[in-house]
């Protein structure tokens, strides 16, 4: 069989028509042939052709084995089947109607045709393209010069181009307006290509044909330009501007699905405690104690006075009354126990001399006031019984206290239990009241200050010491006194060794008794010293400087007597001048009896000097008596009040006689040699004394006013003590320089 028209093989021995190759374009093949057969000059031939196609009208084809024919230019003419273009007869813009015999025979091209010239027709402008006038060989495009920028012509035969739209572009030759690609846009109207539309900015979008570029909405956003679309907010993240690049990290407390314009707040009774959470199931449920509002970044703790008991509460409850919660977080209230009274917030002790016997109080009235001068130990007593007496009051039995004014409260009559503190004790609160044990302080037991004293644990008449102010830098009393008087409770409130009212005897025999002097040396103390130590002692020292002095006047006085004549006349006549001219001895007199009673005031009347003043006084009282004062008496056998009381007045005597003797003696030495000069001459009158002995005058003065009345102005002052006793009541006077002689007087309320 024969490959078909159209086909051919240059092979033999085919088996199927399949193996035949098509004929290729610009040739032809007939039934059976072995090769392909060009087309000639004028024609043209398609694939599997079986003929070729002579050129049509319009068009020629210079060339052989061509698959179409080219068209024929314009000024020019192409019969069918041409193989060169032939000039036409009529020119460009015209064309003829009928035979061409001469130019007359071509007419003017109409509006919205072109006509090429030659024997071609007038053709119709296609779509895109226009013929404004006559005479137009050939149709322009739209958005090309002459016609206007950015144009368009859907039609066909169109004498104009019509504006391209806002939002588009024009191309040459366009038939409809393009739209902008999505991500662009403009609002001109003069486009030509894609390119010359704005891309849209971050933040913005724009769709396709834009003629502007809008905002993001508020949970979408676009990062980088040319965007038509917004991309929403991812999960755990929003945006609540408009116009954004970006989006926010959800804020805590809150969460943010796909595309949220603002957060969503956690629901009451949750908790977000994170960022970025994606859905309300990342909002944590509020544990028990602590609440949770809408919107809670946080568990809150219920403070103090509230409680949540369950989880997943949105607020706390306040505690009812007569029940608190101290810390945050509570998840119960307690009941205010006895003792105590309750805000919300606390548990309050009653105040000291307060006592709540109930449970659940909510009211500071609730804690009662312990009767009259009593109190409690501590705050938060529960019962009455906790009422003891308060500070500045002691105990006492009804029997003692029945009758006194100091165990009876101002405006009432009958007596209390607790009588105020005397002076000198300490009554610092928790001495026996109501209910109390018998133990507690009482007048058994009443601490004593040191530097005070008082005859018995029976009394509460309590005195200060006279040596109180001791080591107190002026102050009339201090713990760290360093008098005898050492306090306490026990029966004996001296310092070891001594004994007596005011603790200033001595226990031992052959002792003396040594006064309180300031200082922090144990010697400072009051204290008692053997008489066998007398000579190291300050009393020793004192007589030891005495007696020298004393020593230092009479070898004074023997020096004066073995002066010349002369000399001695000059100091006498001094001496008696200073004597009955000046008064010296009267002025002396003055001034030593006013610094007598000055450095007794503090022993007589009981007051307390400033420590410098003290130390004056007492060496101006050593010296006006000569330190006599500092004698010993115990080592000398005048232990007693009568022994001391013939002693000081005996020896003012002994003194006053032994300077008397004295001056006399002078007087007599100064007239013996006046009468052993009158015997020599007689022609002389016997010298006479310029009168009596004015040395031994003046000292017997003198001597008279420092031994007179200054000791004695102690011996004066008494002390009076009462002793209370259940059974009796005795006053006792005590004088202060014999403390152990007494004296009783009938009692006195």
């Amino acid at each position: 069989m024969p490959c078909p028209s159209g086909t051919y093989s240059e092979q033999i021995g085919l088996t199927s028509e399949s193996e035949c190759t098509d004929c290729p374009e610009g040739t032809f093949c007939v039934a059976g042939s072995i090769a392909p057969i060009n087309c000639t000059v004028g024609s043209f031939a398609g694939p599997r052709s079986t003929l070729c196609t002579p050129c049509e009208r319009h068009t020629y084809q210079d060339e052989d084995r061509q698959g179409s024919c080219k068209p024929c230019p314009l000024g020019h003419n192409c019969p069918w089947g041409a193989s060169v273009p032939l000039p036409a007869a009529c020119v460009p813009g015209t064309y003829v109607v009928g035979n061409f015999t001469n130019e007359d025979d071509c007419t003017h091209c109409e509006p919205g045709y072109e006509c090429p010239g030659g024997d071609s027709q007038p053709s119709l402008c296609r779509p895109g393209t226009v013929s404004e006038g006559p005479r137009t060989s050939q149709c322009q495009e739209c958005s090309a010069p002459p016609n206007r920028i950015g144009s368009y012509q859907l039609q066909g035969g169109s004498t104009s181009c019509i504006d391209c739209i806002a939002g588009h572009y024009c191309p040459k030759g366009a038939t409809t307006p393009l739209p902008c690609k999505q991500g662009s846009y403009s609002n001109s109207t003069s486009l030509t290509s894609d390119s010359e539309c704005n891309r849209a900015d971050p933040g913005f979008h724009a769709p396709t044909g834009s003629t502007m570029q809008f905002m993001c909405a508020a949970g979408t956003y676009t990062k980088s330009r040319a965007q038509g679309v917004c991309s929403r907010c991812p999960a755990g993240k929003y945006q609540d501007d408009e116009g954004q690049t970006g989006c926010r990290n959800c804020t805590a407390g809150h969460f943010c699905k796909v595309g949220a314009p603002i957060p969503f707040p956690c629901a009451a009774g949750t908790y977000g405690p994170h960022e970025g959470l994606g859905s309300h199931h990342g909002c944590l449920e509020c544990p028990a104690g602590s609440r949770c509002i809408v919107g809670s970044a946080r568990a809150e703790q219920c403070l103090p006075g509230s409680f949540a008991a369950n989880p997943g509460s949105s607020d706390c409850t306040v505690c009812p009354s007569g029940s608190f919660a101290t810390a945050s977080g509570s998840t119960a209230c307690t009941v205010c126990a006895p003792g105590h009274w309750c805000t919300s917030e606390a548990q309050i002790p009653c105040a000291q001399s307060t006592f709540n016997s109930r449970s659940g109080s909510f009211d500071q009235t609730d804690c009662i006031r312990c009767p009259e001068r009593t109190t409690t130990q501590s705050d938060g007593s529960l019962s009455q019984s906790e009422c003891s007496c308060a500070e500045g009051y002691f105990f006492a039995t009804e029997e003692y206290t029945r009758g006194r004014s100091e165990c009876t409260p101002v405006g009432r009559n009958e007596s209390t239990p607790c009588c105020t503190c005397p002076i000198g004790a300490r009554c610092q609160g928790g001495s026996r009241g109501i209910g109390l044990p018998q133990e507690a302080i009482a007048i058994q037991n009443l601490p004593i200050r040191p530097g005070y004293f008082r005859l018995s644990t029976s009394t509460v008449d309590v005195r200060r010491c006279p040596d109180s102010a001791a080591n107190c830098s002026g102050h009339a009393e201090c713990p760290q006194t360093a008098s005898g008087c050492a306090g306490g409770n026990d029966e004996n409130m001296c310092r070891p060794g001594l004994t007596g009212t005011f603790c200033r005897s001595c226990m031992e025999s052959q002792h003396y008794y040594e006064p309180a002097t300031s200082g922090r040396d144990p010697q400072s103390y009051a204290h008692c010293e053997s008489c066998r130590n007398v000579a190291g002692s300050r009393s020793g020292a004192i007589l030891i400087t005495a007696g020298c002095v004393t020593v230092a006047i009479l070898l004074g006085i023997s020096v004066f007597y073995h002066l010349p004549v002369p000399k001695r006349e000059f100091v006498n006549d001094a001496v008696q001048y200073l004597i009955e001219k000046q008064g010296i001895p009267t002025k002396i007199k003055i001034v030593i009896g006013f610094y007598q009673i000055a450095t007794r005031v503090e022993t007589v009347y009981g007051i307390t000097l400033p420590e410098a003043v003290r130390k004056m006084m007492m060496l101006l009282r050593i010296a006006i008596s000569f330190g006599i004062d500092g004698i010993p008496l115990a080592c000398v056998g005048a232990d007693g009040y009568h022994a001391r009381l013939v002693f000081w007045t005996v020896v003012p005597l002994v003194v006053v006689f032994v300077v008397t003797c004295i001056g006399a003696a002078y007087a007599l030495r100064r007239t013996l040699p006046c009468f052993r000069a009158a015997s020599q001459s007689e022609s002389k009158e016997p010298a006479k004394p310029k009168g009596k002995g004015q040395m031994g005058e003046l000292g017997e003065l003198i001597l008279k006013l420092i031994l007179l009345d200054s000791l004695l102005q102690e011996k004066r002052a008494c002390s009076h003590f009462e002793l209370s006793l259940p059974e009796t009541c005795t006053n006792y006077v005590y004088f202060r320089t014999r403390l152990r002689l007494r004296r009783p007087h009938p009692c006195r309320r």
